[in-house]
């Protein structure tokens, strides 16, 4: 069964006290145990998309079976980040339980969250929850802003059939400006993070509602430009961006939606199935969803603080859903009884296995071999298997000795929708190629 680690490649080829006192100081540090740093402690405001989803009874709708990004912290990655505390009973604010540093309430908007920034009340719920946040502020290493997507639902009508108002869109964005100023008025070195906003109209419900082809293309053209303002906006301020929006632009435009080839479907099912990017509600992100949106959050949370965070690999992702990350691969080896492993050349015509996957070439029929054209000017064109390669990566190396070898670079490649390679060659003297197959993470 291939791993991570997988490849192959076709074509391949004092006097002694001194001494003692020396080493002893680097023997007695080799001892020492390490010292652990401290998690990176995340204060998140947001709405449901960071509200846990199975501790929050007004989130029942969206079933069972199903994490958010904060939960799937706390579960994977505590050793290097969390939102706080957690706590099972109620907080008598806005907030019935979960992590401290999560202040995340399902419906809110950017709104909603200014009057709890803008009350003057230490007794109702917005002051009880001002006052918390500002009591977590001074613990955490990063605030993170992730807001907006209510806000955008409320106008998503008006902006499909063009009847918003002028600054319906813009609002929003000067309303996120207006929470990041009263974080930093509060705290005036912690890391920022904004998140831009999931274009809902990618969610199955949204698209059922709002169908008409032609709005939605102009629809998501505003979106876009929305969170192109978030960007600029929070770039402006020295903050650092998550993009949250890259999610709902795979949903877009991703066919099948897919990790290494492990193919999701869109529209989410009763109890949540692990296969359903959206919840049973077909809004809500399932957990292989908030699994992609907490690496965005990791990753800008790490270039903010400069910590070490670790993204989750596709394969990682595969795994903790349930899924065997190498079925694809798998899949295709049963079809061809007694098959080697990945780096074995089977039918010895010079291919090993994992190239022939790559390819979509039969790696048991030496009579049938991979083929490639040169139409001109040294250029290489070759046939390949695109549904095979969103599991294994395929890379083109290059010499002119047969001894020195590196990859050709992307500039120089094309990749056209049958999956046909195009290589254009470096120079007009002569050169080999030889090609790699990996596993991808």
């Amino acid at each position: 069964m291939p791993s991570a680690r997988d490849s192959a490649s076709f074509f391949a080829t004092v006097p002694v006290m001194r001494i003692v006192r020396r080493l002893l100081p680097l023997l007695l540090l080799a001892v020492l145990p390490a010292q652990t740093r401290a998690a990176v402690k995340i204060l998140a405001i947001g709405d449901s998309l960071t509200e846990e989803y199975t501790d929050e009874a007004s989130l029942a709708g969206i079933g069972p079976n199903i994490h958010n990004w904060t939960e799937l912290i706390r579960s994977y990655r505590a050793t290097e980040a969390n939102l706080g505390t957690f706590k099972a009973g109620n907080y008598f604010d806005w907030r019935t339980k979960g992590a401290s540093a999560n202040f995340a309430f399902p419906g809110f908007t950017t709104s909603d969250w200014i009057g709890i920034l803008n009350t003057t009340s230490t007794t109702n719920y917005d002051g009880k929850t001002k006052a918390a946040i500002i009591s977590e502020l001074p613990t955490a290493n990063v605030a993170v802003i992730f807001l907006g997507a209510n806000d955008l639902s409320d106008v998503y009508g008006s902006v499909f059939n063009n009847t918003e108002s002028p600054t319906a869109l813009s609002d929003i964005v000067n309303r996120i400006a207006t929470i990041h100023d009263w974080v930093r008025a509060r705290d005036a070195t912690i890391p920022i993070v904004i998140c831009t906003v999931a274009d809902i109209g990618a969610t199955p419900s949204k698209a059922a509602t709002y169908s008409d082809p032609a709005k939605r293309i102009t629809t998501r053209a505003k979106v876009a430009a929305f969170n192109q303002s978030i960007i600029t906006m929070a770039q402006g301020k020295g903050a650092t961006v998550a993009r949250i929006d890259r999610l709902t632009d795979r949903a877009y435009d991703e066919n099948p939606f897919n990790l290494n080839g492990t193919v999701f479907t869109l529209a989410g099912a009763s109890n949540n199935p692990a296969g359903r990017v959206f919840s049973q509600d077909n809004f809500h992100p399932a957990t292989v969803g908030q699994f992609l949106i907490l690496n965005e959050v990791l990753a800008a949370c790490k270039t903010a603080t400069a910590q070490t965070l670790t993204v989750f690999p596709n394969r990682e992702i595969l795994t903790n859903l349930g899924f065997n990350a190498d079925a694809p691969y798998n899949t295709w080896r049963a079809g061809y009884a007694g098959l080697g492993v990945p780096t074995a050349d089977d039918d010895k015509d010079g291919l090993p296995n994992l190239v022939e996957y790559a390819l979509g070439t039969s790696p048991q029929t030496r009579t049938s071999p991979w083929t490639f054209t040169v139409p001109m000017n040294g250029t290489v064109k070759f046939p390949t298997s695109a549904i095979n390669l969103r599991y294994a990566s395929l890379t083109v190396m290059e010499s002119v000795n047969l001894t020195t070898w590196s990859a050709v670079p992307g500039n120089r490649i094309t990749v056209a929708g049958d999956g046909t390679w195009t290589i254009i060659p470096a120079s007009s003297g002569k050169g080999f190629y030889r090609l790699k197959a990996e596993v991808r993470p």
